[in-house]
């Protein structure tokens, strides 16, 4: 297919029942727009296998909507499959993400601790980086790898039970603090969209 195809062109042909004409836009439609969406990928903890299986998924869909006639053109090709590729990929990684509702609070505890943790999924891997190391590694032995207290004090070297419980408490706050500071929402920790 020439580099002069017009949407509407890849449309008719995906809706004719050719299946080699098919195949050729499908073709085309990859060379011409794979890049952006691997470019989005990689540049958000992706690699080149998941762009591409990313793009086929979104292909696929593309196709069926076309099939079924619900495709509106309220966009183009290009931006309508960027858009289906970016949505699964910030999908696939929301559910890659740590689960804390499924963790256990440490009950000395009772500020705004519990209801960030219970009443959420939080995008932790984003909110911990902000933190720096130490408060990263801390909070995540507690809540994900379940570290009791003085496991946490001998591994993060800290001098008694009562500085471990300090510290982790200013680590949670700090937490809070970005979470509240970002104007994050509830909706936001959610993969439930």
């Amino acid at each position: 297919m020439s580099k002069n195809i017009l949407d509407r062109d890849v449309i008719e042909v995906i809706k004719s029942g050719d299946e080699h004409s098919r195949n050729q836009a499908f073709a085309w439609l990859y060379k011409r727009h794979f890049k952006a969406v691997l470019k989005y990928v990689t540049l958000n903890s992706g690699l080149e296998d998941d762009a591409a299986d990313i793009f086929q998924d979104s292909l696929v869909i593309f196709y069926l909507k076309v099939r079924k006639g619900e495709y509106q053109y309220e966009s183009n090709i290009g931006t309508y499959l960027y858009a289906v590729a970016r949505n699964l990929w910030l999908k696939k990684l929301r559910k890659a993400r740590f689960d804390l509702t499924k963790l256990q609070l440490d009950q000395s505890y009772t500020f705004d601790e519990e209801s960030i943790i219970q009443n959420s999924q939080l995008t932790i891997r984003e909110a911990l980086e902000h933190l720096g190391e130490a408060c990263k590694h801390l909070l995540i032995d507690f809540y994900y790898n379940k570290k009791s207290m003085a496991e946490l004090m001998e591994i993060h070297k800290l001098g008694s039970n009562e500085a471990t419980r300090n510290k982790k408490y200013r680590c949670m706050q700090r937490l809070i603090t970005f979470v509240n500071k970002n104007k994050i929402k509830r909706s936001d920790f959610s993969d439930e969209q």
